[in-house]
């Protein structure tokens, strides 16, 4: 049951961008490039009113790619999840939204006067080492979240899959939908200019990604003879200091591999046009929105064949098994030596990407929408 009466011809949205920043740097995460584009997609909508809570650290950007009217500012300390829901509970009574929609999570651990809806990205914690207390706090939070919302979203079919089984949700409460191409800025150089050698890209700002298996691959390949290549990290992680330096050294080829940390967009883009190929071995995925990037920028992709990526990359990637170290050595060794092959899954990957639109995305998250409020044939959206 509604818990207040829609009588508006265009319900008003609240989407959460609260809280999207991480680490010391308050440097932006993939969750806020989430929202941000869903955001962007949204606001062209004309039988919808969009609000966007926002606080100091995502609050700028959102600026300069939505109108100032659909932006509702709360400062929050980001050290606390509570103070992040208690500014949700603020601006939704403020507000009074149709529609709470956080995309990139868990609802508050408190009931709100609208209907709620939910998008969950992956369920990890259910899978992978977890400290107690944030495992805790996840299961806590994930029940709730279950219990309370209106509507559940999935990024991907993987996902869905892993929360009916491991959640217990039923089937028809979750909808998959998948995200868009995140579009990058114009590509800078000064990263990728300043790599002598031929090199691969990758990505290591959390240990699941599994970069451990891109270094054993380097290392046969020098081990074997080939040509040198280097490979380019992204991302910053203790776990890349304490594990990954130290294997590349024991290895012999840490001279290959350039930690370059958190980079930004133009720079990613940059890479992206000048490496040979994304070698992205991740054991864990909700998405996999990296393997996107590449596609768009015409970087061909090497990807694992776990949890969603084989989804994402379908046939315009080379999916292999995330601990074949083998395996991946002789792709990139052929890859390397055969620029036909290269190009020709750089075409798919090109062609693959375009079908990923945040358009489609929006269309599909305001059928959502109004499903919930039961008005599927006022904004004439067919169920």
């Amino acid at each position: 049951m509604l818990r207040h009466r829609v009588s508006r011809r265009r319900p008003i949205v609240a989407l959460n961008g609260l809280k999207l920043a991480e680490g010391k740097a308050h440097s932006l995460s993939g969750n806020y490039y989430h929202v941000q584009n869903l955001a962007v997609a949204l606001a062209k909508r004309e039988d919808i009113r969009l609000l966007v809570f926002c606080d100091q650290d995502s609050h700028p950007p959102l600026l300069e790619c939505l109108p100032t009217e659909c932006l509702r500012f709360k400062a929050i300390k980001r050290e606390s999840v509570i103070s992040a829901d208690f500014a949700v509970a603020r601006l939704v009574r403020r507000e009074n939204p149709d529609i709470y929609h956080r995309p990139t999570g868990q609802l508050p651990l408190f009931r709100i006067p609208c209907r709620t809806i939910a998008s969950i990205a992956d369920i990890h914690f259910k899978v992978l080492p977890t400290p107690l207390l944030k495992r805790c706090y996840k299961e806590l939070s994930y029940r709730w979240t279950i219990l309370r919302a209106d509507a559940i979203t999935c990024v991907s079919e993987f996902t869905r899959q892993e929360v009916i089984q491991r959640l217990h949700v039923a089937p028809q409460r979750l909808t998959t939908i998948l995200h868009g191409v995140n579009p990058l800025p114009p590509p800078s150089m000064v990263i990728a200019a300043g790599i002598r050698h031929p090199f691969w890209i990758t990505f290591g700002h959390q240990p699941r990604k599994n970069v451990e298996t891109v270094v054993r691959s380097l290392a046969l390949g020098k081990n074997h003879g080939n040509a040198r290549t280097d490979l380019v990290v992204v991302g910053a992680s203790g776990h890349l200091a304490r594990e990954v330096g130290p294997l590349a050294s024991q290895l012999g080829v840490r001279e290959q591999v350039h930690f370059v940390g958190r980079i930004a967009g133009a720079e990613l883009n940059g890479l992206y046009r000048n490496a040979l190929g994304l070698v992205f071995m991740s054991y864990y995925e909700g998405f996999g929105l990296p393997i996107l990037e590449a596609m768009s920028s015409g970087c061909p992709v090497i990807c694992s064949n776990v949890s969603s990526l084989p989804e994402v990359a379908g046939d315009a990637g080379v999916l292999l098994p995330p601990n074949d170290s083998e395996a991946l050595a002789a792709v990139m060794k052929r890859w390397y030596e055969d620029p036909a092959e290269r190009s020709t899954y750089r075409e798919r990957g090109l062609a693959r990407a375009k079908r990923f639109s945040w358009d489609s995305a929006a269309d599909q998250t305001v059928e959502v929408y109004f499903r919930v409020l039961g008005l599927l044939q006022q904004s004439g959206v067919t169920p």
